[in-house]
Protein backbone atom coordinates (compact mmCIF):
# COMPACT_ATOMS: atom_id res chain seq x y z
CA UNK A 1 0.00 0.00 0.00
CA UNK A 2 1.38 3.37 -0.97
CA UNK A 3 1.56 6.03 1.71
CA UNK A 4 1.96 9.74 1.12
CA UNK A 5 3.54 12.23 3.46
CA UNK A 6 1.74 15.52 4.05
CA UNK A 7 3.24 18.67 5.53
CA UNK A 8 2.40 19.01 9.23
CA UNK A 9 0.25 22.08 8.53
CA UNK A 10 -1.82 20.15 6.00
CA UNK A 11 -2.25 17.22 8.40
CA UNK A 12 -3.43 19.62 11.09
CA UNK A 13 -5.92 21.28 8.76
CA UNK A 14 -7.25 17.90 7.65
CA UNK A 15 -7.67 16.80 11.27
CA UNK A 16 -9.50 19.98 12.23
CA UNK A 17 -11.81 19.75 9.24
CA UNK A 18 -12.75 16.12 9.78
CA UNK A 19 -13.27 16.51 13.52
CA UNK A 20 -15.17 19.79 13.56
CA UNK A 21 -18.18 19.33 15.81
CA UNK A 22 -19.90 22.67 15.34
CA UNK A 23 -21.55 24.55 12.54
CA UNK A 24 -19.84 27.92 12.27
CA UNK A 25 -21.09 30.86 10.24
CA UNK A 26 -19.01 34.00 9.76
CA UNK A 27 -20.63 37.10 8.28
CA UNK A 28 -18.87 40.11 6.78
CA UNK A 29 -21.01 42.99 5.49
CA UNK A 30 -19.87 45.86 3.34
CA UNK A 31 -21.52 49.28 3.57
CA UNK A 32 -22.42 48.55 7.16
CA UNK A 33 -24.02 51.71 8.47
CA UNK A 34 -26.89 50.89 10.83
CA UNK A 35 -29.22 53.84 11.32
CA UNK A 36 -30.14 52.66 14.78
CA UNK A 37 -27.47 53.69 17.29
CA UNK A 38 -28.45 50.74 19.47
CA UNK A 39 -27.08 47.23 19.33
CA UNK A 40 -27.57 45.08 16.23
CA UNK A 41 -27.89 41.36 16.82
CA UNK A 42 -27.36 38.33 14.61
CA UNK A 43 -28.97 34.99 15.39
CA UNK A 44 -28.44 31.38 14.37
CA UNK A 45 -32.04 30.17 14.07
CA UNK A 46 -33.18 26.55 13.86
CA UNK A 47 -36.61 25.97 12.33
CA UNK A 48 -38.45 22.67 12.70
CA UNK A 49 -42.04 21.67 11.96
CA UNK A 50 -43.18 22.72 15.41
CA UNK A 51 -40.52 25.06 16.77
CA UNK A 52 -38.36 28.10 16.01
CA UNK A 53 -35.30 28.38 18.22
CA UNK A 54 -32.26 30.67 18.34
CA UNK A 55 -29.23 28.44 18.96
CA UNK A 56 -26.75 31.30 19.14
CA UNK A 57 -26.74 35.10 19.03
CA UNK A 58 -24.04 37.74 18.91
CA UNK A 59 -23.60 41.46 18.36
CA UNK A 60 -22.67 42.66 14.88
CA UNK A 61 -19.58 44.84 15.17
CA UNK A 62 -18.20 46.77 12.19
CA UNK A 63 -20.30 44.56 9.92
CA UNK A 64 -18.77 41.34 11.24
CA UNK A 65 -20.15 38.54 13.37
CA UNK A 66 -19.52 34.83 13.98
CA UNK A 67 -22.18 32.37 15.09
CA UNK A 68 -21.82 28.74 16.17
CA UNK A 69 -24.19 25.92 17.01
CA UNK A 70 -24.15 22.21 17.74
CA UNK A 71 -26.32 20.39 15.22
CA UNK A 72 -27.09 16.69 15.47
CA UNK A 73 -27.40 16.20 11.69
CA UNK A 74 -27.42 18.17 8.43
CA UNK A 75 -30.40 20.52 8.41
CA UNK A 76 -31.90 23.81 7.30
CA UNK A 77 -31.27 26.86 9.46
CA UNK A 78 -31.33 30.64 9.11
CA UNK A 79 -28.96 33.50 9.88
CA UNK A 80 -31.06 36.44 10.98
CA UNK A 81 -29.56 39.94 11.30
CA UNK A 82 -31.49 42.96 12.54
CA UNK A 83 -32.24 45.25 9.59
CA UNK A 84 -31.16 42.73 6.95
CA UNK A 85 -33.89 41.12 4.88
CA UNK A 86 -34.55 38.42 4.03
CA UNK A 87 -32.84 36.09 6.54
CA UNK A 88 -30.17 33.90 4.98
CA UNK A 89 -31.24 30.27 4.59
CA UNK A 90 -28.47 27.68 4.89
CA UNK A 91 -28.15 23.92 4.96
CA UNK A 92 -25.26 22.28 6.78
CA UNK A 93 -23.85 20.47 9.75
CA UNK A 94 -20.19 20.28 10.81
CA UNK A 95 -18.56 22.90 8.61
CA UNK A 96 -17.58 26.53 8.43
CA UNK A 97 -19.37 28.93 6.11
CA UNK A 98 -18.42 32.49 5.27
CA UNK A 99 -21.16 34.88 4.15
CA UNK A 100 -20.41 38.20 2.51
CA UNK A 101 -22.77 40.81 1.13
CA UNK A 102 -23.69 44.45 0.76
CA UNK A 103 -25.82 45.59 3.71
CA UNK A 104 -27.10 48.58 1.74
CA UNK A 105 -28.80 46.42 -0.90
CA UNK A 106 -32.17 44.90 -0.07
CA UNK A 107 -33.25 42.24 -0.62
CA UNK A 108 -29.94 40.99 0.75
CA UNK A 109 -27.97 38.97 -1.82
CA UNK A 110 -25.38 36.87 0.04
CA UNK A 111 -22.34 35.15 -1.40
CA UNK A 112 -20.92 32.03 0.21
CA UNK A 113 -17.60 30.27 0.58
CA UNK A 114 -16.45 27.19 2.43
CA UNK A 115 -19.57 25.05 1.96
CA UNK A 116 -20.77 23.02 -1.01
CA UNK A 117 -24.16 22.71 0.70
CA UNK A 118 -24.50 26.49 0.93
CA UNK A 119 -23.49 27.04 -2.69
CA UNK A 120 -25.86 24.32 -3.92
CA UNK A 121 -28.80 25.56 -1.87
CA UNK A 122 -28.27 29.13 -3.04
CA UNK A 123 -28.14 28.03 -6.69
CA UNK A 124 -31.31 26.00 -6.22
CA UNK A 125 -33.30 28.74 -4.48
CA UNK A 126 -32.18 31.28 -7.10
CA UNK A 127 -33.43 29.00 -9.88
CA UNK A 128 -36.80 28.70 -8.14
CA UNK A 129 -37.02 32.46 -7.59
CA UNK A 130 -36.31 33.02 -11.27
CA UNK A 131 -38.92 30.42 -12.26
CA UNK A 132 -41.58 32.02 -10.05
CA UNK A 133 -40.80 35.47 -11.43
CA UNK A 134 -41.25 34.15 -14.99
CA UNK A 135 -44.47 32.40 -13.99
CA UNK A 136 -45.90 35.60 -12.47
CA UNK A 137 -45.02 37.56 -15.60
CA UNK A 138 -46.68 34.96 -17.81
CA UNK A 139 -49.74 34.89 -15.56
CA UNK A 140 -50.12 38.64 -16.07
CA UNK A 141 -49.76 38.28 -19.84
CA UNK A 142 -52.28 35.43 -19.82
CA UNK A 143 -54.78 37.51 -17.87
CA UNK A 144 -54.48 40.40 -20.31
CA UNK A 145 -54.88 38.06 -23.27
CA UNK A 146 -58.05 36.56 -21.78
CA UNK A 147 -59.48 40.01 -21.08
CA UNK A 148 -59.05 41.03 -24.71
CA UNK A 149 -60.23 37.70 -26.07
CA UNK A 150 -56.84 36.92 -27.61
CA UNK A 151 -57.15 33.14 -27.35
CA UNK A 152 -54.20 32.52 -29.67
CA UNK A 153 -51.85 34.30 -27.29
CA UNK A 154 -53.50 32.68 -24.27
CA UNK A 155 -53.03 29.20 -25.73
CA UNK A 156 -49.42 29.94 -26.69
CA UNK A 157 -48.71 31.16 -23.15
CA UNK A 158 -50.31 28.02 -21.71
CA UNK A 159 -48.15 25.79 -23.88
CA UNK A 160 -45.05 27.80 -23.03
CA UNK A 161 -45.76 27.65 -19.31
CA UNK A 162 -46.43 23.90 -19.41
CA UNK A 163 -43.06 23.34 -21.07
CA UNK A 164 -41.32 25.63 -18.59
CA UNK A 165 -43.05 23.87 -15.67
CA UNK A 166 -42.06 20.41 -16.89
CA UNK A 167 -38.44 21.50 -17.34
CA UNK A 168 -38.36 22.98 -13.85
CA UNK A 169 -39.76 19.75 -12.39
CA UNK A 170 -37.08 17.71 -14.15
CA UNK A 171 -34.36 20.11 -13.00
CA UNK A 172 -35.54 19.86 -9.39
CA UNK A 173 -35.62 16.06 -9.55
CA UNK A 174 -32.12 15.99 -11.03
CA UNK A 175 -30.87 18.31 -8.28
CA UNK A 176 -32.49 16.25 -5.53
CA UNK A 177 -31.08 13.00 -6.88
CA UNK A 178 -27.54 14.36 -6.71
CA UNK A 179 -27.42 16.31 -3.44
CA UNK A 180 -27.78 13.83 -0.62
CA UNK A 181 -29.41 15.18 2.53
CA UNK A 182 -29.98 18.54 0.86
CA UNK A 183 -31.71 16.66 -1.95
CA UNK A 184 -33.99 15.07 0.66
CA UNK A 185 -34.95 18.57 1.84
CA UNK A 186 -35.74 19.61 -1.73
CA UNK A 187 -37.76 16.44 -2.32
CA UNK A 188 -39.82 17.01 0.82
CA UNK A 189 -40.47 20.71 0.23
CA UNK A 190 -40.74 20.93 -3.55
CA UNK A 191 -41.28 17.54 -5.21
CA UNK A 192 -44.89 16.95 -4.25
CA UNK A 193 -45.66 14.55 -7.08
CA UNK A 194 -42.28 12.93 -7.72
CA UNK A 195 -42.51 9.25 -8.59
CA UNK A 196 -41.32 6.55 -6.23
CA UNK A 197 -38.21 5.65 -8.21
CA UNK A 198 -36.97 9.25 -8.24
CA UNK A 199 -37.39 9.52 -4.47
CA UNK A 200 -35.50 6.26 -4.01
CA UNK A 201 -32.63 7.72 -6.03
CA UNK A 202 -32.60 10.75 -3.73
CA UNK A 203 -32.26 8.46 -0.69
CA UNK A 204 -29.55 6.46 -2.42
CA UNK A 205 -27.47 9.64 -2.78
CA UNK A 206 -27.45 10.35 0.98
CA UNK A 207 -24.14 9.73 2.74
CA UNK A 208 -24.26 7.13 5.50
CA UNK A 209 -23.46 9.58 8.30
CA UNK A 210 -26.31 11.85 7.11
CA UNK A 211 -29.06 9.21 7.39
CA UNK A 212 -30.21 10.56 10.76
CA UNK A 213 -30.98 14.00 9.29
CA UNK A 214 -34.59 14.97 9.90
CA UNK A 215 -35.27 15.55 6.20
CA UNK A 216 -33.80 12.15 5.31
CA UNK A 217 -35.92 10.42 7.96
CA UNK A 218 -39.04 12.16 6.61
CA UNK A 219 -38.24 11.14 3.06
CA UNK A 220 -37.58 7.54 4.16
CA UNK A 221 -41.02 7.44 5.77
CA UNK A 222 -42.59 8.97 2.68
CA UNK A 223 -40.99 6.38 0.41
CA UNK A 224 -42.23 3.57 2.67
CA UNK A 225 -45.80 4.91 2.46
CA UNK A 226 -45.58 5.27 -1.31
CA UNK A 227 -44.27 1.73 -1.65
CA UNK A 228 -47.28 0.47 0.32
CA UNK A 229 -49.63 2.04 -2.25
CA UNK A 230 -47.52 1.40 -5.34
CA UNK A 231 -48.57 -0.55 -8.41
CA UNK A 232 -49.14 -4.23 -7.64
CA UNK A 233 -50.24 -3.73 -4.04
CA UNK A 234 -53.78 -3.94 -2.73
CA UNK A 235 -55.32 -0.54 -2.11
CA UNK A 236 -55.70 0.21 1.62
CA UNK A 237 -59.15 0.61 3.10
CA UNK A 238 -60.55 4.10 3.44
CA UNK A 239 -63.97 4.97 4.83
CA UNK A 240 -65.36 8.50 4.83
CA UNK A 241 -68.75 10.19 4.64
CA UNK A 242 -70.69 10.91 1.47
CA UNK A 243 -72.28 14.36 1.00
CA UNK A 244 -75.42 12.84 2.51
CA UNK A 245 -73.46 11.81 5.63
CA UNK A 246 -73.46 8.07 4.90
CA UNK A 247 -70.18 6.17 5.51
CA UNK A 248 -68.65 4.91 2.26
CA UNK A 249 -65.79 2.38 2.13
CA UNK A 250 -63.55 2.03 -0.90
CA UNK A 251 -63.91 -1.75 -0.63
CA UNK A 252 -67.68 -1.43 -1.12
CA UNK A 253 -67.34 0.18 -4.56
CA UNK A 254 -67.74 -2.31 -7.40
CA UNK A 255 -66.22 -2.03 -10.85
CA UNK A 256 -63.86 -3.74 -13.27
CA UNK A 257 -61.65 -0.65 -13.18
CA UNK A 258 -61.97 1.88 -10.34
CA UNK A 259 -60.41 5.34 -10.33
CA UNK A 260 -59.92 6.89 -6.88
CA UNK A 261 -59.72 10.61 -7.62
CA UNK A 262 -58.20 12.89 -4.97
CA UNK A 263 -59.50 16.42 -5.55
CA UNK A 264 -61.11 19.51 -3.96
CA UNK A 265 -63.58 22.19 -4.94
CA UNK A 266 -60.90 24.88 -4.46
CA UNK A 267 -58.31 23.09 -6.63
CA UNK A 268 -58.31 24.71 -10.09
CA UNK A 269 -56.36 21.91 -11.85
CA UNK A 270 -58.80 19.40 -10.31
CA UNK A 271 -61.81 21.31 -11.60
CA UNK A 272 -60.16 21.75 -14.99
CA UNK A 273 -59.81 17.99 -15.49
CA UNK A 274 -63.34 17.16 -14.29
CA UNK A 275 -64.92 17.57 -17.77
CA UNK A 276 -62.48 14.94 -19.09
CA UNK A 277 -63.37 12.59 -16.24
CA UNK A 278 -67.07 13.11 -16.93
CA UNK A 279 -66.47 12.23 -20.58
CA UNK A 280 -64.59 9.04 -19.65
CA UNK A 281 -67.26 8.10 -17.13
CA UNK A 282 -70.00 8.59 -19.73
CA UNK A 283 -68.14 6.46 -22.26
CA UNK A 284 -66.93 3.62 -20.07
CA UNK A 285 -69.18 3.39 -17.00
CA UNK A 286 -71.55 0.87 -18.61
CA UNK A 287 -68.53 -1.30 -19.42
CA UNK A 288 -67.41 -1.49 -15.78
CA UNK A 289 -65.55 1.78 -15.10
CA UNK A 290 -66.23 3.44 -11.74
CA UNK A 291 -64.86 6.55 -10.06
CA UNK A 292 -64.73 7.44 -6.37
CA UNK A 293 -63.99 11.04 -5.49
CA UNK A 294 -62.06 11.72 -2.28
CA UNK A 295 -62.33 15.42 -1.50
CA UNK A 296 -59.76 17.47 0.38
CA UNK A 297 -62.37 20.10 1.17
CA UNK A 298 -63.19 21.63 4.54
CA UNK A 299 -66.34 23.47 3.48
CA UNK A 300 -69.15 21.01 2.82
CA UNK A 301 -71.29 23.53 0.92
CA UNK A 302 -68.44 24.33 -1.49
CA UNK A 303 -67.80 20.60 -1.99
CA UNK A 304 -71.45 19.80 -2.72
CA UNK A 305 -71.77 22.82 -5.02
CA UNK A 306 -68.69 21.78 -7.03
CA UNK A 307 -70.09 18.25 -7.46
CA UNK A 308 -73.29 19.71 -8.90
CA UNK A 309 -71.58 22.35 -11.05
CA UNK A 310 -69.16 19.84 -12.63
CA UNK A 311 -71.79 17.11 -13.07
CA UNK A 312 -69.91 14.46 -11.09
CA UNK A 313 -72.25 11.47 -11.07
CA UNK A 314 -69.96 9.05 -9.25
CA UNK A 315 -69.69 8.32 -5.49
CA UNK A 316 -67.98 10.97 -3.36
CA UNK A 317 -66.45 10.89 0.12
CA UNK A 318 -64.61 13.26 2.47
CA UNK A 319 -63.78 13.76 6.14
CA UNK A 320 -63.85 17.56 5.52
CA UNK A 321 -60.41 18.07 7.08
CA UNK A 322 -58.70 19.69 4.10
CA UNK A 323 -55.03 18.76 3.86
CA UNK A 324 -55.45 16.80 7.09
CA UNK A 325 -57.71 14.37 5.28
CA UNK A 326 -56.80 10.84 6.38
CA UNK A 327 -56.21 9.96 2.72
CA UNK A 328 -53.26 12.38 2.55
CA UNK A 329 -51.36 10.35 5.14
CA UNK A 330 -52.53 6.97 3.89
CA UNK A 331 -51.58 7.60 0.26
CA UNK A 332 -48.71 10.05 0.92
CA UNK A 333 -50.43 12.85 -1.01
CA UNK A 334 -48.84 16.31 -0.98
CA UNK A 335 -50.56 17.82 -4.02
CA UNK A 336 -53.77 17.35 -5.93
CA UNK A 337 -55.14 16.24 -8.30
CA UNK A 338 -53.80 12.72 -7.87
CA UNK A 339 -55.33 9.34 -8.50
CA UNK A 340 -55.03 5.62 -7.94
CA UNK A 341 -56.52 3.08 -10.34
CA UNK A 342 -57.41 -0.45 -9.21
CA UNK A 343 -58.80 -3.59 -10.79
CA UNK A 344 -61.92 -5.39 -9.60
CA UNK A 345 -59.96 -7.10 -6.81
CA UNK A 346 -58.58 -3.85 -5.42
CA UNK A 347 -55.04 -4.29 -6.80
CA UNK A 348 -53.42 -1.01 -7.83
CA UNK A 349 -52.73 -1.01 -11.55
CA UNK A 350 -51.99 2.70 -12.19
CA UNK A 351 -51.00 5.66 -10.05
CA UNK A 352 -51.35 9.31 -11.09
CA UNK A 353 -52.45 8.36 -14.58
CA UNK A 354 -52.97 11.19 -17.04
CA UNK A 355 -56.32 11.45 -18.80
CA UNK A 356 -54.65 10.13 -21.97
CA UNK A 357 -53.06 7.13 -20.20
CA UNK A 358 -56.28 6.39 -18.34
CA UNK A 359 -58.29 6.38 -21.55
CA UNK A 360 -55.79 4.08 -23.25
CA UNK A 361 -55.98 1.71 -20.26
CA UNK A 362 -59.80 1.67 -20.38
CA UNK A 363 -59.86 1.04 -24.13
CA UNK A 364 -57.52 -1.91 -23.67
CA UNK A 365 -59.13 -3.45 -20.60
CA UNK A 366 -62.86 -2.72 -20.95
CA UNK A 367 -64.29 -4.37 -24.04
Amino acid sequence: MKRFLLPLAAVGALFLTSCQSQMEVSVELTNWNPTDTGKVWARFVQVTDDNVKALDSALVEDGRVTLQAELDAPQIFFVQIDGIQPPVMLFGWKESVEITGDAAILPFAPEFSGSDFADSLYAFTKSQTDFQAQARQMEGEYGRAMQTGDMTTAEALTQRFNGMYEKNEKDMIRFAENNGALGAFVANRYLYQADLESLKKVLASVEEDHLAADEVVKLTERVAKLEAVSIGNKIPELTQATPEGTPLALSSVAGKVILVDFWASWCRPCRAQNPDLVALYTEFHAKGFEIVGVSFDENKEAWVEAIAQDGLAWPQMSDLKGWNNAAAELFSIRAIPQNVVTDAKGKIVLRNASIEDLRAFLVKNLK
